[in-house]
């Protein structure tokens, strides 16, 4: 069995616990639950390059992942920081919940770093990450590079 997760309904009441993460979509009226992380290091933005195996393969993005079943979604915005890009945090705020644009139930954090984020291949889950300014990611976009739907936004939530 794979992955299990907890499926909430639309104001983030847990209604069936321990899903196969493949049976999600046998649930439709429920949602799985997410985090995103907006994080900051030295003023400027935390990014990441999705693995071409994940949904949105190779778009850049914060750092996000699933909410495994029983784990605070805090501790999974804690975890997936470190997995992903190799730090740790020194702040992590909750900055809202709710139904993101791909209809789940996202927990969008706020968090701060003093530790340059490391790209590790070996942990096989993003292909590049970085900081940069919201100028120079702007810039990106600008010349083609595609960033996951809402990084801008998620960006201006948080700050």
């Amino acid at each position: 069995m794979g992955e299990l997760v907890d499926l909430v309904n639309d104001y983030g009441q847990i209604v069936e616990r321990s899903v196969p993460r493949e049976a999600v979509g046998d649930y439709p009226d429920l949602r799985m639950q997410v985090v995103t992380v907006v994080v900051r290091y030295s003023g400027l933005i935390v990014w990441q390059q999705r693995h071409p195996d994940k949904p949105h393969g190779l778009e850049i993005d914060h750092v996000c992942g699933a909410v495994d079943s029983g784990i605070e979604p805090a501790d999974v915005a804690r975890r997936e920081v470190m997995e992903e890009v190799g730090i740790g945090l020194v702040t992590l705020d909750l900055v809202t919940s709710g139904i993101n644009e791909f209809g789940k139930y996202r927990y969008l954090y706020a968090a701060t770093t003093d530790q340059n984020p490391k790209f590790d291949p070996s942990l096989g889950g993003v292909v590049d990450a970085g900081v940069a300014s919201v100028d120079k990611l702007t810039h990106w976009q600008q010349t083609g590079i595609i960033f996951v739907n809402g990084f801008f936004k998620n960006i201006q939530k948080t700050a």
